[in-house]
């Protein structure tokens, strides 16, 4: 388990280090505003220095029905597994990070 903070301290670490990110929300039960506000301004920090996130939703519980209310389970951040991501990934080649 991770909280938002932790998960932005993370996505701020990787975004420094110059790694692409997964964040598998498989095993999440519950995302607020906070978490999705941490995702949010990190993959647009990570974007802005050529990187990558990646999230792996559940396809049924609380995590998704907000994502998807959002628009973010339909967006290009949104893989259907781990394999789809580290082939996005590849073609540039950087290593993975995976929260």
């Amino acid at each position: 388990m991770i909280g938002s903070r932790s998960l932005a301290e993370a996505l701020a670490r990787a975004s420094e280090e110059g790694r692409d990110v997964i964040v598998d929300l498989n095993s999440c039960v519950f995302i607020d505003s906070t978490g999705v506000a941490a995702i949010i301004f990190g993959a647009r920090r990570l974007d802005a220095r050529g990187r990558r996130l990646r999230l792996l939703i559940p396809e049924k519980g609380q995590p998704q029905r907000q994502l998807k209310l959002l628009g973010i389970a339909d967006s290009p951040l949104a893989c259907a597994s781990r394999e789809d991501a580290l082939l996005d990934f590849r073609t540039q080649g950087q290593p993975e990070m995976q929260l």
